[in-house]
């Protein structure tokens, strides 16, 4: 007898025992929730309970999961993949197919899963318009923050984290009330005030940090925090233009600190703000200023929303283009 087949029979015992209660002191359910309870463990208990029983077995559990199915990790460390990388794996992905299967586990919604590793070569399949990824599935962790600062370590350690990472990611959890200051300070081993600055770049232009990401090498979390506050304080423009220095050259800390300390401009105040987070960890952000200006920044748009997207927003713009303001 197999183990799925020991789990019907057990379960089928227990059912037979309850039966066999008396009246007052049976489970009461009304027919019509009875008859939604057994489609239901039909329809899906079969592959919930053998997934499970695997599981618990210590058995590695390995599936082909359509696109559709799977999210973001809410707990993944990394919040900035780089659009080269990702082009470079759909490239690798399209000429020698999958080589390593995802990792990743059931959600809240029995019917999603969330990819725990290889959020990189979801994003190639995206981009090539796949429909399914090989995947393994574990256990959803128990203690998903304690999860959360482990991945973080393995993430160091392979120089796959930047401090714009953590930014996004610890104000996130801390408005959660899952973490505290102190509690990063204890997990990192980072003084506090580094993490203070570190929390200060969660407030970045999601483009600027993306570009950031791309030569993080060459910047830390000096340069980045004092890159923020240039943003802050002299415009997105101003902040972009070290951005760019760093592209092609190297530009010292000192140097970036300069910036902050010639003839003070008038410090430029957004009048309204609003941020977006799409369902595949896309980002967005759209400023708009009493001179007139209006910001809009996104990242990480696969590519086939990209032109639709743009569509969209070019006829939004379009229809205000001919109306007096």
């Amino acid at each position: 007898m197999n183990k799925q087949d020991r789990f019907a029979r057990a379960l089928g015992q227990a059912i037979e025992h309850e039966q066999a209660k008396p009246d007052d002191e049976k489970i009461k359910l009304a027919p019509a929730v009875r008859r939604s309870l057994a489609d239901r463990v039909q329809d899906v208990g079969r592959e919930f309970f053998s997934e499970t029983l695997a599981l618990a077995s210590g058995d590695v559990l390995e599936k082909r999961l359509p696109l559709s199915k799977l999210v973001p990790d809410e707990f993944n460390p990394r919040v900035h993949y780089i659009k080269s990388k990702i082009q470079e794996r759909a490239e690798s992905l399209a000429e020698f197919g999958q080589q390593t299967p995802i990792v990743v586990y059931r959600t809240d919604d029995p019917d999603k899963f969330a990819v725990h590793e290889g959020r990189y070569r979801w994003q190639a399949a995206l981009l090539l318009g796949l429909d399914a990824l090989v995947a393994i599935i574990r256990v959803r962790p128990t203690d998903p923050v304690d999860g959360y600062f482990k991945a973080r370590v393995a993430n160091t350690d392979r120089h796959d984290q930047t401090a714009l990472d953590d930014a996004i990611k610890w104000s996130e959890l801390i408005d959660k009330g899952l973490v505290t200051h102190r509690m990063i300070a204890e997990k990192t081993k980072l003084p506090a005030s580094d993490i203070t600055m570190i929390l200060r770049l969660a407030k970045m232009n999601p483009t600027l940090a993306e570009q950031l990401v791309a030569v993080w090498s060459k910047v830390g979390v000096a340069k980045a925090y004092y890159i923020a506050r240039i943003e802050e304080e002299m415009g997105f423009q101003e902040a972009e233009r070290i951005v760019a220095r760093l592209q092609t050259g190297d530009v010292s800390l000192n140097q970036v600190k300069a910036v902050l300390e010639r003839e003070p401009r008038e410090k430029q105040h957004y009048s309204t703000k609003e941020t977006f987070s799409f369902a595949n960890g896309a980002k967005g952000i759209i400023k708009g200023y009493k001179t007139g200006k209006l910001e809009l920044a996104l990242q990480s748009i696969p590519e086939n929303l990209q032109k639709p997207l743009f569509d969209e927003i070019k006829a939004v713009i379009l229809k205000y283009q001919s109306t007096d303001g």
